[in-house]
Order: C-alpha cells, then structure tokens, then sequence
C-alpha cells in the first residue's frame, strides 16, 4: 500500500510541475506580443 501512495504522489507532483510549466511558456507567449497579430481573430462588434 505505501508503494501505490508513493506513485500517486509522483504522479500528482509531475502533473503540478508540467502545469506549471506549460503556465510560464504561456506568460513568455503573452508578453512577447505574438498573440497580438493572430489572423484568425474577428472582432463580434
């Protein structure tokens, strides 16, 4: 039983870190403006 609590506690901080990841590479995207000029974007009004 302890060996099955190791891996899901594995599991789960693996998935923390690849959120976190995947929050700074979309931080670097915002700030570097590269979402400004995206073609398929239509204003509604």
């Amino acid at each position: 039983m302890p060996r099955t609590n190791e891996l899901k506690r594995t599991a789960i901080l693996r998935r923390i870190r690849l959120l976190e990841e995947a929050i700074v590479k979309a931080e670097e995207y915002l700030q570097s403006g590269q979402h400004a000029n995206w073609s398929g974007f239509r204003p509604v009004f």
